[in-house]
Order: structure tokens, then C-alpha cells, then sequence
């Protein structure tokens, strides 16, 4: 099963600081917005979301399946 996911990333690029890239990432589907301080920041939290939206995938498609499998 394929999910879709739609981020708006909103970068702060501050060429002279010790940490030069932050931001907010909003996340379309929830309307949320959610700040990171550093590139890993980011990475963490792009992987953080997707796993959420998996788990919540995987337990549709499981419910649709033991829907189905009650009505026979």
C-alpha cells in the first residue's frame, strides 16, 4: 500500500552561525507545524512522521481486512 505524504519546509539559512540550517516543517494533511533546529533535526522528524503515517496505514488496511472477513 502506498501513502502520500505533503511537507511544506520552511528553511532558515543563517550562513554565519554554528548551526546554519533550521526551519519548520508543516505537515499538510494535519495542518502542523513542526520546528527543527539542524539538518538531523530534520531527518529525525521526516522519519518520525512517516513511521506514524505507516503504523496508521498498516492498522486501516488490517481493520478493512477483519471488516471484510466478519461479513462473509
Amino acid at each position: 500500500m502506498h501513502v502520500i505524504q505533503t511537507f511544506v519546509i520552511r528553511l532558515f539559512i543563517e550562513p554565519g552561525e554554528l548551526v546554519p540550517l533550521k526551519g519548520i516543517l508543516h505537515n499538510v494533511r494535519e495542518d502542523a507545524d513542526y520546528p527543527f533546529g539542524s539538518e538531523e533535526d530534520l531527518v529525525v522528524l521526516l522519519h518520525q512522521l512517516t513511521r506514524r503515517v505507516q503504523k496508521e496505514a498498516s492498522h486501516k488496511q488490517f481493520s478493512l481486512r477483519e471488516e471484510t472477513e466478519g461479513n462473509e
